[in-house]
């Protein structure tokens, strides 16, 4: 959630003087206290005593102070979270033209947060945001366009005001510009052009960006083929909890991709991707669990793993787990649970499992072997 910061040029705020014009009564410098006090800036950080200071200002028609005192009430910051305060002063600033106030206005209206749910009146407020040059504005109205929230579905309306978002450093807008280069929506397909903007996100720190980079150095697509380059990335990505990377990071470890050969890393990483619901990793950690891969062979934690990805829906994991049934491994023998989880697998075209249904016919499905996952033939989804 940001909030109306001081400028560079605002460092008179540390003076002796602006308590003083603030409890004279002056709008700006209540403003400015309340900025010091959230932020801890010559103070004590006090958000209770920012917000104190950001009224006095919002009651006096200050449209920078209207705006952050509803995103205080917003967050809960300083003072009980109430929904329909948070509306009424950003709409009070919004009126008066405030880009943020608008774009937290859409964020209220799309969500249903202190206002009834419109995604039409979001849209609008996103546009005034927009049109004033507002980042964030553009950005979610790109995504509004994107997706027909709000307003009909136009990829290529969600690319020119992702562009305007990313041509001013907003990483998200940065990021979802080089997906659409990346998969050819809205724009002409250009594995180069992705590459190009998801480097400027992930220099900026967003982790898919990062994750997403670190892919394309993986595969080379858009860019040379450097798996050191690759870990590199998707290292910076899981290290801020990117399950996607973590997963990654954690083949990389397993087959010695772009970093020396280690199980045990392997399955660590593969463990924080699993713990997050992440279902491939959950399989593969299960599948480590089967074959005692970085970790000592245990029957009943290799089910468990391999559930949670089946109940999510990986075919390969449906189909170890109807293996595991139908031999009795880490779980009571049981073909009729065997025989269930193989049709699932197979309605989703898992050849194996297709293979097994037949088998099982002739009686001979138990010799099907389990499914482990290799970065040699994993792609994103």
């Amino acid at each position: 959630m940001k909030f109306h910061p001081l400028n560079a040029s605002e460092s008179e705020c540390l003076s002796p003087e602006l308590a003083e014009r603030g409890a004279r009564g002056e709008a700006e410098a209540q403003f400015r206290l309340g900025v010091c006090y959230a932020n801890g800036v010559g103070v004590t950080k006090d958000a209770q005593t920012a917000v104190c200071w950001y009224r006095v200002a919002a009651e006096q028609g200050h449209m920078r102070a209207q705006c952050n005192l509803g995103l205080c009430y917003g967050r809960g910051i300083g003072i009980e979270s109430d929904g329909k305060e948070a509306v009424r002063w950003c709409r009070k600033a919004a009126d008066q033209g405030d880009a943020l106030a608008q774009r937290s206005l859409g964020v209220a209206h799309e969500q249903g947060i202190g206002v009834e749910k419109d995604e039409q009146e979001a849209v609008r407020w996103y546009r005034k945001a927009a049109e004033q040059g507002y980042a964030d504005g553009e950005l979610c109205l790109g995504i509004c366009y994107a997706f027909g929230t709000g307003v009909e579905k136009d990829e290529h309306e969600a690319v020119r005001w992702y562009r305007k978002a990313a041509e001013q450093g907003c990483a998200d807008g940065e990021l979802r510009l080089g997906i659409c280069y990346a998969f050819g929506t809205g724009v002409e397909k250009d594995e180069h052009e992705a590459v190009r903007w998801y480097r400027k996100a992930a220099e900026q720190g967003d982790s898919t960006a990062q994750w997403r980079l670190g892919l394309s150095c993986w595969t080379g697509d858009g860019t040379a083929k450097d798996e050191r380059e690759a870990v590199r990335w998707y290292r910076k990505a899981a290290d801020q909890g990117d399950v996607d990377a973590e997963w990654c990071v954690g083949l990389c470890y397993a087959n010695g991709s772009g970093v020396e050969k280690d199980e045990h890393e392997g399955v660590r990483w593969y463990r924080k991707a699993a713990e997050q619901g992440h279902p491939d990793a959950q399989h593969t950690l299960g599948a480590c669990y089967y074959d005692g891969i970085g970790v000592e062979e245990d029957e009943h934690e290799a089910v468990m793993w391999t559930r949670k990805a089946a109940e999510q829906g990986h075919a390969s994991a449906q189909f170890n787990l109807g293996w595991s049934y139908m031999t009795g491994t880490g779980v009571e023998q049981d073909e009729n649970q065997g025989l269930r989880w193989f049709r699932r697998a197979a309605s989703q075209g898992l050849p194996e499992a297709i293979s097994a249904l037949k088998k099982s016919e002739t009686s001979t499905a138990r010799s099907c072997p389990i499914i482990s996952r290799s970065p040699a033939y994993w792609r994103p989804h």
